[in-house]
């Protein structure tokens, strides 16, 4: 039995709708984490230049995102189902798919923020970021092509342009390879150089902080949540299936799921602890030194 447009568009509402839900219950303690300092009595709202202010920014965008987002979908599926005789030529052929540019906005803010901090984390070094940025900016050079076909299409090509279906789905499976790509590759070279110092902590002093293992546990986790649901659009996609549809919804709800549990698991007080590793790290081994040509 295959999986039609239609209902298709339907559980995507319903999944979208459960894991906006989730993604709201997150939001409340991110913003106490960004906006306030200290505890109990000593708890008051962080100045504005105490506030982090590009994890404030990139926190309130997938939020702005995914709320016309929700309702785009529900809109769309109302007009489909209750005004038009003929839902899947409404669901294929609808304003909403091409509207629907801004998920494509918030995945690349989530994205960027993830570059920001692995920049962060290797002491502003651009050279290990390269990589990234290239995945990043090819990302977006195939996410414009793609939303350029819609337009010409007045929808999606594979329903309403079937000459075009061939090369729209071509450049749908480069969107989400690159995305993948650059999310796995971001991930594992950031918490390849804070495993490299937590080892080298425990080398030197024995007792290294036990955040970094928080930091990387929260890391993993997140990146693993969102490359998964990249994952599973691109064997969709493959599989030309609709399934792609609840699976792509879910995708952003996703992405700002796991950008705030990285915000609630690791505060953006580590950021500023980050930029001082490569200098904690040349502080400490001096002192190895020092301690092993006092010892000869």
């Amino acid at each position: 039995m295959t999986f039609a447009i239609t209902g298709a568009n339907l559980v995507g509402n319903i999944c979208s709708a459960v894991f906006y839900g989730i993604y709201l219950v997150t939001c409340a303690p991110c913003c106490r984490i960004l906006f306030t300092t200290g505890s109990g009595r000593e708890e008051r709202w962080r100045r504005p230049s105490e506030i982090r202010w590009m994890m404030a920014i990139g926190g309130l965008i997938p939020f702005i995102v995914c709320n016309p987002n929700l309702m785009m979908g529900f809109s769309c599926n109302y007009r489909a189902f209750m005004q038009s005789e003929n839902a899947q030529k409404v669901l294929i052929a609808d304003w909403t798919n091409i509207a629907q540019v801004r998920t494509a906005f918030g995945a690349w803010v989530a994205d960027f923020i993830l570059i920001y901090r692995c920049w962060i984390v290797y002491a502003c070094q651009w050279l290990v970021i390269v990589p990234s940025v290239i995945l990043y900016l090819t990302n977006l050079a195939i996410s414009f092509r793609v939303y350029a076909m819609m337009v010409e299409a007045g929808g999606i090509p594979d329903g309403s342009v079937p000459a075009n279906a061939g090369a729209f789905r071509s450049f749908l499976l480069a969107f989400f390879v690159t995305i993948a790509a650059q999310n796995a590759l971001t991930t594992g070279i950031l918490i390849w150089r804070i495993w490299l110092v937590e080892r080298k902590q425990t080398r030197l002093n024995e007792d290294p902080p036990h955040y970094l293992r928080q930091i990387i546990r929260a890391l993993a986790e997140s990146g693993a949540a969102y490359t998964t649901f990249v994952l599973m659009s691109l064997i969709a996609s493959v599989a030309h299936s609709y399934a792609l549809y609840p699976i792509s919804d879910m995708m952003m709800q996703t992405a700002g799921i796991a950008f705030n549990l990285i915000l609630i698991r690791c505060s953006p007080e580590r950021d500023q602890q980050f930029t001082t590793f490569h200098r904690e790290l040349s502080t400490l081994r001096i002192a190895h030194q020092n301690t092993t040509l006092g010892s000869i």
